[in-house]
């Protein structure tokens, strides 16, 4: 059975440009038109307008429990990409069948209005109660330790000598608990569409029965080594 290729725009409404995304509009009309963000309306391949189901939080019980179990599955592999095994880089979890009604959920809880500072993907991650989102770990070798908390990434480089020469004469008891590398997760906006915290496609024509989402989460992980 062959898919065919399903693609929609945003044009903006000055010079008649168009764009893939509602980022990359409103890019465009800041720098472009020094205009402020404003309601979008995008368009299918024959400039007609697109319909999208409205962010809606889930009612039912037994629905959001399959829910939490869901997101506390994205939490677990984000946690897990602060092993020092894996590289710093910027990652992505992504699960391509994610059911429409979580999808709307999760669009709801990171569009709430909050005074809060903390990301509103993270606060919508540490929805499911289960896991706690873990922002820093320290491990010696690949072992996690306990942290204490000292800021090992601040240390200019005469006191990681220091530090160095410390360590190397202490006990064998001693020296376990010295940490070797810090991990630190940072969700952030960063540049480009490659570092954009959540991505979620809507493909119509592929799942028209069970209508599915594609969700993609990326983040950065920071990986200091302190010896």
């Amino acid at each position: 059975m062959s898919v065919s290729r399903y693609s929609c725009s945003v044009e903006c409404s000055r010079c008649m440009k168009r764009f893939k995304t509602s980022k990359s509009m409103w890019s465009h009309m800041l720098k472009s038109h020094q205009l402020s963000r404003i309601p979008l309306e995008f368009l299918d391949e024959n400039n007609q307008p697109i319909t999208f189901a409205k962010p809606a939080l889930i009612g039912s019980s037994s629905q959001l429990d399959a829910y939490s179990i869901w997101l506390s599955t994205i939490v677990e592999r984000v946690n897990e990409a602060l092993h020092p095994a894996l590289p710093g880089r910027w990652t992505q979890i992504e699960d391509p069948c994610v059911p429409e009604a979580f999808v709307l959920h999760f669009i709801a809880r990171i569009a709430e209005e909050t005074t809060d500072l903390i990301s509103p993907v993270r606060k919508a991650l540490d929805e499911q109660g289960d896991l706690k989102l873990r922002e820093t770990a320290v491990f010696r070798n690949f072992h996690e330790i306990e942290d204490k908390n000292m800021s090992f990434e601040k240390l200019s480089m005469r006191e990681k000598i220091a530090r160095m020469k410390a360590s190397s004469k202490l006990g064998y008891a001693e020296r376990v608990q010295v940490p070797t590398s810090r991990s630190s997760l940072v969700i952030s906006e960063g540049e480009g569409h490659g570092t954009r915290e959540v991505e979620i496609l809507h493909w119509p024509e592929l799942y028209t029965v069970s209508k599915q989402y594609k969700f993609q989460l990326r983040f950065f992980i920071k990986k200091c080594d302190i010896q």
